[in-house]
């Protein structure tokens, strides 16, 4: 997708997305029992986003290419939409 644009989307679509991400690591069995999810936060630009994902661009360079998470919907905790403060 080329785009002509500085931004993969619209500006209005910018958000942050706090997610539990994933990890693998080698631990023993009382470790497993402390262990807990990391939370994730990343900025970005929502530029896909169906019942099980969405697709989260985070860069972008001038030929159109997009550097982009995919996060899957179950993972999300919360988003929250960056807005333009007046002034």
């Amino acid at each position: 997708m080329k785009t002509h644009s500085k931004y993969p989307c619209s500006k209005s679509d910018l958000y942050w997305i706090f997610w539990n991400d994933a990890s693998g690591e080698r631990l023993t069995e009382q470790e497993v029992k402390r262990s807990r999810l990391l939370v994730n936060t990343n900025l970005g630009w929502i530029i896909d986003e169906d019942k099980k994902r969405i697709v989260l661009a985070y860069g972008v360079s001038e030929s159109g290419e997009r550097d982009v998470f995919k996060i899957p919907a179950g993972w999300i905790i919360k988003r929250v939409r960056v807005t333009r403060t007046k002034g």
